[in-house]
C-alpha cells in the first residue's frame, strides 16, 4: 500500500449540547458550541490538506453534520450516541466504500497538520497494521491509523492508549507509536484550552 491509497479519515463529534461538558467552569454553552465547531474546522481543513480518498465526519448532531458537508467532508448521522459505536458505525462505512486503511483524529485535537496525516501514513506503508499518536500524558489515544483489515476494537476513552497496543498485541499485529507535540495536545479541560490559545496565539499572522 503506497502511503496515501485509500487512506479514509473518520472523525467523530459530540453533539453540540453536549460537547466539552469539562470546560463548563471557562465557556459559556454558546462559546462551548463555537469552540467545537472552530476545532472541527481547524482539524478538517489540516485532513483536506493531505491527500486523502475521503473524509467522514460521524455525528449525531444536524448542525456539525452540515458544517462538515460545506467543508468537504462526508456527513454520516450517528445512530447511537456514543463515541465507540459511532466508530465502528464510521469503519463499516469507509470499508464499504473501498477505505484500505483509516485514520481516526478527533475534533478535539485541533493542531493535527498534514505532515502528522503524512507521517502515520507511512509508518502503515512501512509494515504497520496500526500506529498510535498518545495524548501529552500517554494515556489516551489522539489519534489512531491502522489498516481497515486490522480488526481492533475502539476504546477511545480512558487509558486508551495502554488497551489499543494491547488488543493490537493479542491479534498478532504491528503497532508503531507516533509523536508529535500536536496531536498530543487535545481541548478536554481549563489547561488544554490555555495551551491551546497560546498555541494558536503564537501562530504567524496570515497576510
Amino acid at each position: 500500500m503506497k502511503p496515501m491509497d485509500n487512506l479514509h479519515a473518520i472523525v467523530p463529534v459530540k453533539a453540540l449540547d453536549q460537547a466539552k461538558s469539562r470546560l463548563t467552569c471557562a465557556l459559556t454553552p454558546p462559546e462551548r458550541r463555537q469552540l467545537m465547531l472552530e476545532m472541527l474546522e481547524r482539524v478538517l481543513a489540516a485532513l483536506n490538506a493531505a491527500p486523502l480518498a475521503a473524509v467522514w465526519v460521524v455525528s449525531p448532531d444536524a448542525e456539525v453534520l452540515e458544517r462538515a458537508a460545506a467543508l468537504g467532508a462526508r456527513p454520516l448521522l450517528e445512530s447511537r450516541a456514543e463515541l465507540n459505536p459511532a466508530l465502528e458505525q464510521a469503519r463499516g462505512a469507509a470499508r464499504a466504500a473501498g477505505a484500505e486503511a483509516l485514520i481516526i483524529v478527533p475534533a478535539d485535537v485541533p493542531l493535527v497538520s498534514p505532515e502528522d496525516i503524512a507521517a502515520m501514513a507511512a509508518l502503515l506503508a512501512r509494515g504497520a497494521d496500526m500506529v498510535l499518536a498518545p495524548d501529552v500524558l500517554g494515556m489516551g489515544t489522539n489519534a489512531l491509523a491502522l489498516r481497515a483489515e486490522a480488526d481492533v476494537p475502539f476504546r477511545f476513552g480512558g487509558n486508551s492508549s495502554a488497551i489499543h497496543l494491547r488488543a493490537a498485541v493479542e491479534r498478532g499485529l504491528v503497532a508503531r507509536i507516533y509523536r508529535s507535540p500536536r496531536l498530543a495536545l487535545d481541548v478536554d479541560d481549563p489547561a488544554g484550552l490555555a495551551r491551546y490559545r497560546a498555541e494558536l496565539a503564537a501562530l504567524p499572522l496570515q497576510g
